[in-house]
């Protein structure tokens, strides 16, 4: 193999990774950690809609929020999170 045909086949490898690995960044930015703004804020909704326990209850059984399921909750209350 001549030195032009691996430079090609490097860089292909390198495009066929990330092709595979993008996806999985993707579920990575799903599950992201919510920030102690965010933990405080949803603790503020549960408390005000008791109805809400369940969810709090069932999002802290690992001892993490995540951003999702801060989402999940704060729409369930009918107050939309604002955009960071």
């Amino acid at each position: 193999m001549d030195r032009r045909t691996k430079k090609v086949g490097v860089v292909l490898a390198l495009v066929a990774m990330v092709v595979f690995i993008l996806p999985m960044c993707g579920w990575l930015w799903y599950l992201r950690v919510a920030n102690a703004n965010l933990v405080t804020r949803t603790r503020a909704v549960v408390e005000k809609n008791p109805q809400l326990q369940a969810a709090w209850e069932q999002a802290m059984q690992d001892k993490m929020l995540t951003a999702a399921e801060a989402k999940a909750i704060e729409d369930a209350a009918g107050q939309p999170a604002p955009a960071n």
